[in-house]
């Protein structure tokens, strides 16, 4: 790994320990190896911790950070301010990243400077791993990204890779979105970058019961609504409510 690494993946963690070492072995088996591994324990009262320690005793591209449970914004906000790497890989402590998702991210990323997000596609799965939708597709292309994101979130968000400089313009995510805080931050982002989706297949999103956006989709529902009217505002002229 070089000095500077060329990725920092950044990871929050909370209560994971089902689930988080699958995932951490999924970021280590990429094929594209020159990557730092940022993962924050934030609070984590089942032992989550205690298996991202054994991981990074064998890995130095992982470094774990503690504190104590102050929610999603908090710890990715805080990740991003100790990744080194121009790009900025998302990573939830449940999914699962498929063995090229990096390199093709990157490489991609190379390519297009006019991107400030690539996402991919994703197979969906259950608690125990097993395919609920191998079908669902989210769009390609800049212009469909940008159509879509007026009615809706279009990238699925522990897939996606972040231009780390545009996303600091943006000033990163806010904790007025908290249910919501990765579709706010797309919009903002639009504002500055193209965002866009591989067509390829490259990550394994899991859905559970338990998940955030599950036990408080209404308040998801009601927060997305109010992104995009601050966006609009923003895009009419007018301050940012």
């Amino acid at each position: 790994m070089s000095t500077s690494p060329a990725i920092s993946v950044i990871m929050p963690m909370y209560n994971s320990a089902r689930y988080v070492g699958e995932a951490v072995e999924s970021v280590l088996a990429q094929r594209f190896t020159d990557f730092e591994f940022l993962i924050v324990d934030d609070g984590s009262t089942d032992g989550s911790g205690a298996i991202i320690r054994r991981y990074a005793a064998r890995d130095p591209r992982i470094q774990l950070f503690t504190q104590e449970n102050s929610g999603i914004v908090a710890s990715v906000n805080f990740l991003l301010g100790k990744s080194r790497a121009p790009y900025i890989a998302r990573m939830d402590s449940d999914d699962i990243c498929l063995p090229d998702r990096l390199g093709e991210q990157k490489k991609a990323l190379d390519s297009r400077p006019e991107l400030g997000a690539l996402g991919t596609q994703f197979i969906e799965i259950d608690g125990e791993g097993q395919i609920t939708d191998d079908a669902f597709r989210h769009p390609v292309g800049v212009d469909a990204i940008r159509a879509r994101l007026l009615e809706t979130q279009p990238v699925c968000n522990p897939s996606v890779m972040l231009r780390k400089d545009m996303v600091l313009q943006t000033g990163g995510y806010r904790p007025a979105f908290r249910y919501c805080e990765d579709y706010d931050l797309f919009l903002r982002l639009s504002r500055l970058a193209e965002i866009d989706n591989l067509n390829a297949v490259l990550f394994k999103y899991r859905r559970t019961d338990t998940q955030l956006t599950v036990r408080h989709n209404d308040r998801q529902n009601e927060q997305a609504v109010l992104a995009r009217f601050a966006h609009n505002e923003v895009l009419a002229g007018r301050p940012d409510p």
